[in-house]
């Protein structure tokens, strides 16, 4: 076995050794304070200023117990991706530094760099290239609000498939970050797309380097304009686009437009995108748009080559207004001044003293002695907990849904290396593709529920969105049922549709998909959602639904302050001091 390797299970081994220690006495102190601080009260706090103390005690406490347990997690990940890319221990520690160096200077989390860092290293296999550009990426991300594994996921795209080294990476994406400025498409919603447009892109002539992203990046900017302002959606126009030009070769030639460059020896190359798009523009078939429809052969590419022509001049203009190479330093540099990022970075420095100042073991030791304390503030916890549940029933009253509208929908969500395996295993599929798949799966969430929360009124239901969210659920274009399906699932758990209400909209909806799919000129041929797939759909929204309902009908009992029972056992006490629910009937 390689020495790297060798040393890298080792550590590991070591490392879960002593949190699993941790963890034990960590659970015994919780049991030998727990009913002590709960069964004595106010004598446990002994007044107001005692009280005061102890609070803050026990969240000085928790604080430190929680650095020590982002130590261990830290030191586990960094071994995990040792072992990952087969590297010997010094480089691990060089490596490590780097990551250390960008959490100081950007105030972001080391454990949330290093996650980034090992999500490229899994799509890329490319260790050098991360470990130069961790303090790019948190730069990058501190500019522009977006999350480090957010730029990592791009930035392996741009690598792979366009050839942005870590030296052109500030910017190219200072270029991408002038034009989401500019446009409709803010960086941090590339990081879902650029994977799928890349590698097709870079086919083209001048499709590579920083004009190629340059030039593509402008292209999504205009191309959304013609596809409702959705990211998705502008990339399935754009891709309909650079396939139709390169399958339908044959047809644009027949009215005189170059698709391909022939060298001497034959050899045939692509065009560049504009170069082709200028040519159509000029060619006999503008006088005759229905044959050019049928040239592109798909409505998409049609509207997407549209925008490109019709915005033309604009299109050139986020081209030439996207070379200020220094935009990422300046916005950084501003952020940096304000006061939250101050306030970010320098109890991330305290953090970090933390870290370098005591080895996993000696944090071992620290977290079996504060975790008893910290522990004391769970009942607490679990009372406010229950009292915020009650007050979001109330404020949901009348079927608004506010629950549905979480507030991290905004960006694609952090894929760990822990999900990433998990996918990985349970389908069969390397880590790479895990990553591409849940990224994806994501993105068809994001994307229905955009869509269904644009058809709310003030947080309400419509009838719209009560449509888009039964279309979403019975998605014949989302196999996995965690992408589309899981966002329509969701909200009709929250609306509280009947069975029969959803079997209505499912069958308005067939029927009209039908109906544009026969005007579309695709007959009978789409497919249809056949009986397994609705039903499983609906268990998903009971799923979804069982937990809120349980908690409403808790809600709602305690406080009208009604004993429930079952024959002669109390199932749910109502008195002052008594929990919520019982566990059992006629048990505590």
């Amino acid at each position: 076995m390689d020495d790297g390797i060798r040393d890298a299970r080792r550590k590991l081994n070591q490392l879960e050794r002593d949190q699993a220690r941790a963890a034990k006495q960590a659970e015994r102190d919780a049991k030998a304070t727990r009913k002590a601080v709960l069964g004595s009260g106010r004598s446990i706090l002994g007044g107001v200023a005692q009280g005061v103390q102890l609070g803050l005690g026990i969240q000085a406490a928790g604080g430190l117990a929680n650095m020590a347990s982002e130590v261990f997690d830290y030191e586990k990940a960094l071994t995990r991706l040792q072992i990952t890319a087969n590297a010997a221990p010094a480089s691990m520690r060089d490596f490590s530094n780097s990551v250390n160096d960008a959490s100081r200077n950007t105030g972001l989390s080391r454990n949330e760099i290093l996650s980034a860092a090992s999500a490229y290293v899994a799509l890329t296999g490319d260790m050098d290239t991360a470990r130069a550009s961790t303090g790019t990426w948190a730069k990058i991300a501190q500019a522009t609000g977006s999350t480090v594994s957010d730029i990592a996921q791009t930035a392996a795209a741009l690598s792979q498939q366009m050839g942005i080294g870590p030296a052109q990476m500030e910017e190219t994406f200072s270029a991408l970050a002038q034009q989401g400025k500019a446009g409709a498409i803010e960086l941090k919603d590339l990081a879902g797309v650029m994977s799928q447009i890349a590698p097709m892109w870079g086919l083209f002539k001048g499709g590579k380097g920083v004009d190629g992203v340059r030039e593509l990046g402008a292209a999504l900017q205009i191309v959304k304009r013609g596809f409702g302002g959705d990211a998705g959606e502008t990339v399935t126009g754009l891709q309909g686009l650079l396939v139709s030009l390169q399958k339908n070769a044959g047809r644009f030639k027949a009215h005189g437009i170059k698709i391909f460059d022939v060298d001497k020896n034959g050899k045939e190359t692509m065009r560049g995108v504009f170069d082709i798009v200028d040519a159509i523009s000029k060619s006999d078939l503008v006088k005759h748009p229905d044959v050019m429809e049928k040239a592109f052969g798909r409505v998409e590419a049609y509207r997407a080559y549209l925008q490109l022509v019709q915005n033309r001049d604009v299109l050139h203009k986020f081209v030439d207004e996207s070379r200020d190479a220094g935009l990422i330093q300046r916005d950084f540099d501003t952020y940096m001044e304000s006061s939250s990022a101050k306030l970010d970075k320098s109890w991330n420095a305290v953090k970090l003293a933390v870290a370098e100042t005591f080895t996993p073991e000696r944090i071992a030791k620290f977290a079996e002695a504060v975790s008893g304390l910290a522990d004391k503030l769970g009942p607490v916890v679990d009372l406010v907990g229950k009292i915020a549940d009650g007050m979001g029933a109330l404020y949901g009253a009348g079927k608004s849904i506010r629950s549905f509208l979480t507030p991290d929908d905004s960006r694609l969500a952090s894929t760990t290396p822990e999900e990433a395996q998990l996918e990985a295993k349970a389908k069969g599929i390397s880590e790479s593709e895990a990553y591409r798949s849940l990224q994806a799966q994501h993105g068809r969430y994001l994307a229905a529920k955009r869509s269904i929360s644009e058809a709310m009124a003030n947080d309400k239901t419509t009838p719209e969105s009560n449509k888009r969210a039964v279309a979403a659920l019975i998605s014949t274009e989302d196999n996995t049922g965690e992408g589309a399906r899981r966002a329509g699932a969701q909200y009709l758990a929250e609306a509280h549709l009947s069975s029969d209400e959803v079997a209505n909209l499912a069958s308005q909806i067939r029927g009209e998909n039908l109906d544009a799919a026969i005007a579309d000129g695709r007959g009978r041929t789409e497919k249809q959602p056949d009986m397994g797939d609705f039903i499983n759909a609906m268990k998903a929204v009971q799923k979804e639904g069982a937990q809120e309902i349980g908690r409403s009908v808790a809600q709602a009992l305690a406080s009208s302050r009604q004993n429930v029972k079952i024959g002669s056992e109390t199932l749910v006490k109502a008195t002052r001091n008594a929990p919520i629910l019982n566990t059992r009937p006629g048990g505590p």
